[in-house]
C-alpha cells in the first residue's frame, strides 16, 4: 500500500521518498499497477506512467469509496510518556487499529513537556500503509489539559477520562466501566493521564468540563497501554453489529 494526497481526477504523484521506495525497493516500472490511499478512506488503483526516484506519476484506473462504517470516531487525548519510544509505539498501534484523532497534553504530573510530532506523523503514515488501513489519523500538537477542557463543548458525542484514584471522586461522579460508557457509532473523546495519573484537582476540572470518569480495567495500565486499550475497545464496538 502506498500513500499520497497529490491527487487529481485522473492522476496522482508521489513524494521523492515514496517514489524511491516504489522504484528502487519494489522495482516498479512504467506500466506497473499499484494501489494507494489518500488517508481519507479512498482506495485507488493506478498504472505508473512516470517512474523515477524523484517522481512517480500514476494514471488513476479505479477508485473505491470509503466503507460506509467509516473510521471509528474516537479522539484519544493522552499525556506523552517520558520514554518517547512508548508513545511512538502507541501511535503506530492506534493507527493500525483505527482512530480518528490523536492529541497530546501536558498535565501537572507530566514527565514530558516537549513533543515533536513530525516523526509521529511519519510513523502513522508507515503504520497505515503496512496494515492496509485506508485512514490516517489527525495528529495534533502538544497542548495543555486546560486548553482541551476550555474547548470541551466542541467535542461531539461522549466525553470520558480514565482515572485510577476513583475513591476521591465517588461522591461527585461515580466512575463507570469504559465498555458500558461507549456506544456504537457515537463519537467519543477520552483523556488518558500521565504515569502519575491526573491530580484530584485536574479530575474535578475534567468533570466540570463535562468529562465522565471511567474505569478501563481492574488492573492498572501504563499510559500508552491504557490509551491503546481505549482505542481497541472502541474500534471493536464500532465494527460489530451490536
Amino acid at each position: 500500500m502506498f500513500y499520497t494526497t497529490e491527487i487529481t481526477d485522473k492522476t496522482a504523484i508521489f513524494s521523492p521518498e515514496e517514489s524511491t521506495h516504489i522504484v528502487k525497493a519494489l522495482r516498479k516500472k512504467r506500466g506497473s499497477k499499484i494501489c494507494f490511499t489518500d488517508g481519507a478512506g479512498f482506495l485507488y488503483e493506478g498504472e505508473i506512467i512516470t517512474a523515477n526516484v524523484r517522481l512517480v506519476e500514476i494514471r488513476i484506473i479505479n477508485i473505491k469509496s470509503p466503507d460506509a462504517a467509516g473510521l471509528p470516531p474516537i479522539h484519544i487525548i493522552v499525556a506523552p510518556t517520558k520514554n518517547i519510544d512508548r508513545i511512538e509505539w502507541f501511535v503506530e498501534k492506534a493507527t493500525e487499529v483505527g482512530v480518528a484523532e490523536i492529541s497530546f497534553i501536558v498535565t501537572e504530573n507530566s514527565e514530558r513537556r516537549i513533543l515533536k510530532t513530525d516523526r509521529l506523523k511519519k510513523i502513522a503514515v508507515s503504520a497505515m500503509k503496512q496494515s492496509n488501513q485506508l485512514w490516517l489519523p489527525k495528529i495534533n500538537e502538544l497542548t495543555t489539559l486546560q486548553t482541551i477542557l476550555n474547548k470541551a463543548q466542541s467535542f461531539s458525542g461522549g466525553r470520558f477520562f480514565g482515572y485510577c484514584n476513583d475513591e476521591s471522586l465517588r461522591k461527585i461522579k461515580k466512575p463507570i466501566p469504559y465498555n458500558e460508557a461507549i456506544s456504537k457509532n457515537i463519537p467519543a473523546t477520552i483523556l488518558i493521564g500521565p504515569e502519575g495519573d491526573f491530580t484530584e484537582n485536574e479530575a474535578r476540572k475534567c468533570i466540570e468540563a463535562g468529562f465522565s470518569p471511567v474505569v478501563l480495567t481492574k488492573t492498572r495500565l501504563r499510559t500508552e497501554t491504557a490509551a491503546l486499550f481505549a482505542c481497541w475497545n472502541y474500534a471493536i464496538r464500532h465494527n460489530t453489529d451490536s
